[in-house]
């Protein structure tokens, strides 16, 4: 069979390996580590090495309070792909967790789509083109969206507080249809511009989708389920067949996604790492597709997502961190690749687009695109770094260095940026890029000692230290206190006397100044052994202590003093906390809501919830303008002013996502963490020389009001 030249890019094999950085620290003293041993940090670090690509400027706009909005999004973790025009170099489509891109096919950005453009969120899940190949649908986290050529958007299945997520989509381009699955369900969006709620019917006729495609010939859409097809038919009709009636030999397995090539038959991956092929009609047989992960035995053989050619010649499917080819016609071209690494960072393959007319396949990871080409014996893998990473989402946590003015920013999945004053971005270190195949550790929270040099981590994997400017990172041993690995949940510096306060599921740790350490648990008075956030007041040195549990105050002298919801608190479980030194506050957000101890020991109740969406993951006090900024885990982001008045802002101001995960007050800065992305408020309004209209004015029902107050003893 004849074929298109591969494309004529550079080819290099994918190298995997690299050195941890996440060394456990020699020594088993307990006092060991002391936070004033190492150098201090150069306030202006090197630029970024020749050849490295350099973030694109971020998409500005003007924000609803007249402020500039800066957005940095992950544009390299890829969920799907789509064909945008085959006859103009092969363009294709995007959806990313930063938005949506179009591509040629070298990896080239042509166009770059975010919520500043319209998006209800830039964790865009799917991507399909409509019957047209005009118009663009995006399937995102929080609804659905369609751009069409005279760039107006519609928006369905959601509004400006939350939408449902849509992680597959089908067109189908003879009949202009629409095929959407969300979690709950099925969706129809009909060439009529008419929606049908096909959600009920889960259950009945489909179970949960493991795969969606559809027969373009008779307008068949097929569904696979852990144990089943469903084939809905063009005139409505619905049928399921069971795997025994398919001839399906799951052996105690489930299927796990689906395709369909240009013969009509049906392609299924399954959790044992098969794949079959055939019809409801002939019945289904194991393909003639050989394959060898090469695993450790502990290690899944999970057929994740697979892919069929134009031609139906060549199969690609990818599971547990690798990727294959397999050619029908040439065994000897079959391949399999290792995967589990792409720029020195952990890969998984999300989505799979054969190339037309060719014999390569583009791969949409988790850290990035590559394109993969068979050939005798292996395969050539050319992986596209011309795509600048901005941040990646989510963020885990944001530190200021006020002396400098710079602002660090980490990632849950461990890459640590430093931004300094000038605009200049360094990655400092990054915990989990290396091929050793363990599991990565998420990193949760951070605290910069400045006068020290160090910045110290808490992850899912133990404590953390980044030494100095160098990006080393090194693990802390807490000796017999905690064991190396334990989960960290929470740290925070009091720069002023050289304290690390470290919050983990069996307690607190104090590390001195003079490194000795102290545990605080539940013998000790804590309400709780797990301390998820911890806010120090910088006066005397007291840490307050965050758990599922109520609020404890820990005194420099070591006495503890619980705080309660029969003390006052509107809740016990505890999820942020925020000292406002200028005004000797303390503020509190639980599960029911956020409150505000004084001084005095007066409980000031802020605001109620009522249910998850409500609830605030994060607080930041700007003790400049005296306004106070909530971040909610599904209503966007909240600000009261100094006189007492809200306003909200969400996914249609351009908020990238409307799940706010951290805040910081950076000078005249505001950041805000979001699930979609990172934002930079800044400047005044006289940047547009006229005031906007400000973000939307809220009186919600769970807005409580802050008369209430109550003595906490």
């Amino acid at each position: 069979m004849l074929r298109r030249a591969i494309l004529t890019t550079t080819w290099f094999w994918m190298l995997c390996g690299g050195i941890r950085l996440d060394a456990a620290a020699n020594g088993p003293e307990s006092r060991g580590w002391s936070p004033l041993q190492a150098a201090t940090p150069d306030p202006s670090p090197p630029p970024p090495a020749a050849g490295v690509p350099t973030a694109l400027p971020p998409p500005e706009r003007l924000g609803g309070d007249g402020r500039r909005w800066a957005l940095y999004a992950d544009a390299t973790s890829i969920n799907g792909m789509a064909w945008a025009s085959h006859w103009r170099g092969g363009e294709f489509w995007a959806a990313t967790d930063g938005g949506a891109l179009r591509l040629d096919d070298v990896g080239n950005r042509l166009r770059e789509l975010t919520s500043f453009d319209g998006l209800p969120s830039n964790r865009v899940l799917s991507v399909a083109l409509d019957g047209d190949g005009t118009s663009v649908w995006f399937g995102t986290a929080h609804g659905l969206a369609r751009l069409d050529p005279d760039g107006r958007w519609l928006h369905l299945l959601g509004d400006s507080d939350q939408g449902r997520a849509v992680d597959r989509l089908v067109a189908d381009p003879r009949r202009g249809d629409l095929w959407i699955h969300a979690p709950e369900g099925l969706f129809h969006w009909t060439k009529a511009q008419t929606m049908e709620d096909l959600t009920a019917l889960r259950g009945r006729w489909y179970d949960e989708v493991a795969g969606m495609v559809l027969d373009e010939v008779d307008g068949d859409l097929w569904l696979a389920g852990p144990q089943s097809l469903t084939r809905r038919a063009a005139d409505g009709s619905w049928a399921r067949f069971t795997a025994p009636e398919l001839g399906l030999m799951l052996a105690g397995g489930v299927i796990t996604c689906l395709a369909i090539s240009p013969d009509r038959r049906l392609w299924l991956g399954t959790s044992t790492g098969q794949v079959w092929q055939g019809s409801v009609t002939s019945g289904f047989v194991q393909a003639p597709v050989t394959h060898d992960w090469g695993l450790e035995p502990d290690l899944a053989t999970t057929i994740e997502t697979l892919a069929v050619d134009e031609t139906g010649q060549d199969i690609w499917f990818a599971g547990s961190g690798r990727f294959a080819h397999a050619d029908l016609l040439d065994p000897t071209k079959s391949a399999s690749i290792d995967g589990r690494t792409v720029n020195g960072r952990r890969s998984t393959v999300r989505a799979i687009l054969p190339v037309p007319d060719s014999e390569s396949a583009h791969m949409g990871t988790a850290v990035g695109f590559l394109t993969a080409s068979p050939r005798v014996g292996g395969a050539l893998v050319h992986i596209h770094a011309g795509e600048p990473v901005e941040w990646e989402a989510p963020t885990a946590a944001l530190a200021y260095e006020p002396t400098t003015g710079a602002v660090w920013i980490a990632s849950a999945h461990g890459r640590i940026a430093r931004r300094d004053n000038e605009g200049r971005w360094v990655t400092v270190a990054d915990v989990n890029a290396d091929g050793s195949g363990q599991p990565p550790f998420l990193l949760r929270d951070m605290a910069l000692a400045t006068q020290q040099g160090e910045l110290w981590l808490a992850t899912s994997d133990g404590a953390k230290v980044v030494r100095g400017s160098s990006g080393t990172v090194e693990s802390v041993d807490l000796g017999s206190l905690l064991p190396a690995t334990a989960p960290v949940w929470s740290v925070a510096a009091d720069t002023a006397r050289g304290t690390i306060w470290l919050g983990t599921d069996v307690g607190a740790v104090r590390i001195g100044g003079d490194g000795r350490h102290r545990a605080f648990t539940r013998g000790d008075g804590l309400p709780d052994g797990k301390v998820q956030v911890i806010a120090v007041d910088g006066r005397d040195g007291a840490a307050w202590l965050g758990t599922p549990s109520g609020l404890a105050r820990v005194a420099a002298d070591g006495s503890v003093r619980v705080v309660r919801r029969a003390d006052g608190l509107v809740g016990d479980q505890v999820l942020a906390l925020a000292m406002d030194a200028a005004r000797a506050e303390l503020w509190i957000s639980t599960d029911r809501g956020v409150d505000v101890l004084d001084g005095r020991g007066v409980i000031r109740h802020i605001l109620r919830v009522t249910g998850d969406r409500d609830r605030v993951d994060a607080i930041a006090l700007d003790p400049t303008s005296g306004e106070r900024w909530l971040g909610t885990f599904g209503r966007g982001l909240l600000r009261q002013t100094a006189a007492g008045a809200w306003d909200r802002y969400g996914t249609f101001d351009g908020l990238p996502d409307p799940k706010v995960l951290s805040l910081l007050v950076a000078g005249d800065e505001l950041w805000i963490a979001t699930n979609g992305g990172l934002l930079r408020m800044f400047g005044t309004p006289s940047d547009a020389g006229v005031r906007p209209p400000t973000g939307m004015r809220i009186s919600l029902p769970w807005l409580g009001t802050p008369a209430l107050e109550s003595e906490s003893g």
